[in-house]
């Protein structure tokens, strides 16, 4: 359309005789700027105390003394008491002198506003509580008579008896129950079992009779 246009304009000026000037438009783009402000980052303020050394002159006075002897001339008029002329004495005279006393005054040379708002969050806390279990023996009662069978085939011909080794078996069948030891297998409780352990037998004699109430225990 544009080349139409300068088309039409150079043949209507063709056409015409009285004119013998051709004027040709020329155009152009013009390039418009605007501003926005964008952010390009921040500024932070931070307060830290530093410590610096200052010098301060200060002139000071101090005293000196000076000892000077002055030889009598004749004449000199004698001593009126001779028995207190020869009596030994001191005489102290004081020194002074000043001393710088340094004191420090907090001041204020400014001040950062900084406004503060509550904001909410929500934590977990963990904490230990107690709680009291029941111990029912009744299980225990309904086992036992498998736990003597166990230890009457581990310990046959000796003198040992099961009133002695009861203890342990029920010490495993009551830890089989607890649930402090809940999804937990024997190995990983042993070491615990074994400081509450506070029979005269060591621990390795009596380990499999423990872990005998522990298995019948975790069996049911």
């Amino acid at each position: 359309m544009a080349e139409d246009q300068f088309e039409r304009n150079v043949t209507a000026a063709a056409s015409s005789r009285d004119k013998e000037e051709i004027r040709i438009p020329l155009v152009a783009e013009s390039v418009q700027v605007e501003k926005r402000l964008v952010d390009i980052g921040y500024v932070e303020i931070r307060k830290r105390v530093v410590t610096e050394q200052v010098m301060i002159p200060v002139e000071l006075r101090r005293e000196e003394i000076e000892i000077r002897r002055v030889d009598a001339e004749e004449g000199v008029e004698t001593v009126d008491d001779p028995q207190g002329a020869f009596v030994g004495s001191t005489l102290r005279i004081p020194v002074l002198r000043e001393r710088a006393v340094v004191q420090k005054a907090v001041v204020v040379i400014g001040e950062v506003v900084i406004d503060r708002t509550q904001v909410f969050e929500l934590v977990d806390i963990t904490e230990s509580v107690r709680k009291e279990r029941v111990q029912v023996d009744e299980n225990y009662r309904r086992d036992r008579a498998a736990l003597e069978e166990h230890f009457r085939n581990r310990a046959a011909g000796g003198t040992r008896t099961f009133d002695r080794a009861e203890p342990n078996y029920r010490l495993g069948y009551e830890a089989g129950y607890d649930e402090r030891y809940r999804g937990r297998e024997f190995e990983d409780v042993e070491p615990e079992l074994r400081r509450s352990h506070t029979g005269a037998d060591s621990w390795e004699h009596l380990r499999e009779e423990i872990r005998e109430g522990w298995t019948r225990a975790r069996s049911r």
